[in-house]
């Protein structure tokens, strides 16, 4: 299964990239909403199966994302996911973040799409590794249960 895992921090995220590909996912790391959107943009064929994001990100190079639609950036995965899915593109995905009003929000959006979980990250790094690599592998495997 192929992961496109976007987090604005390489050091931050190389732990996470290398748990999940000692847990068999092929990885495709990014940094921005810039990259995301390249991803999604090349040919259906080389997307991802999921995409797994920080929701505090920057925009890299484009102006679908910008400081007034993200908080200042805070809840630029939410404006990702949103762009996205208006554009018929239905990967599932993941959004982990720390902040409390953003993880709120994103579980009403959560209500209506059972192709997106969100994580709340609330303690130690590795502890949020645990805990986001359990709730991919959970998510992953709803994936594959016929509903």
């Amino acid at each position: 299964m192929k992961i496109l895992f976007v987090n604005k921090d390489a050091y931050y995220s190389k732990n996470r990239v290398e748990m999940l590909q000692e847990n068999g996912f092929e990885v495709i790391f990014r940094q921005n909403a810039s990259e995301v959107f390249e991803v999604f943009g090349g040919p259906k064929e080389s997307w991802p199966d999921i995409l797994v994001m920080d929701n505090f990100l920057p925009p890299g190079n484009t102006e679908q994302v910008n400081a007034s639609n993200t908080l200042d950036f805070i809840r630029t995965g939410k404006v990702i996911y949103e762009i996205i899915r208006e554009k018929q593109i239905t990967t599932p995905t993941l959004i982990y973040t720390t902040e409390r009003d953003g993880y709120e929000e994103l579980c009403e959006l959560c209500k209506n799409d059972s192709r997106l979980t969100v994580v709340y990250e609330c303690a130690t790094n590795s502890t949020n590794t645990i805990t986001i690599m359990a709730e991919l592998k959970k998510f992953a495997q709803s994936l594959k249960t016929p509903a």
